[in-house]
């Protein structure tokens, strides 16, 4: 696994697994629109397509998550990485 800590209330967890690779975007409330905007289509540039159409699970906790101090509440977004983000 490896974390990407470097946009302001957002992660990015890129996970090589046995059966296939995954992508998960961590999403709090402590993100800016103005600067999430632009790194989910980063994202989407790196792993070759539209991040909506790489989707595959959607969740939200109503509490801070543990890499992202000072949040309240935030979303995973999981999504295939079927064109195998080399890292």
């Amino acid at each position: 696994m490896r974390a990407d800590y470097d946009t302001v209330g957002v992660l990015v967890l890129y996970t090589r697994g046995v059966v296939g690779d995954w992508v998960d975007l961590v999403i709090s409330d402590l993100s800016l629109d103005s600067i999430t905007g632009p790194r989910i289509l980063a994202l989407g540039r790196e792993l070759g397509a539209r991040v909506s159409d790489l989707e595959i699970a959607r969740k939200k906790f109503n509490r801070g998550h543990a890499e992202i101090p000072g949040s309240s509440e935030f979303t995973i977004v999981r999504l295939s990485n079927l064109g195998g983000i080399t890292y």
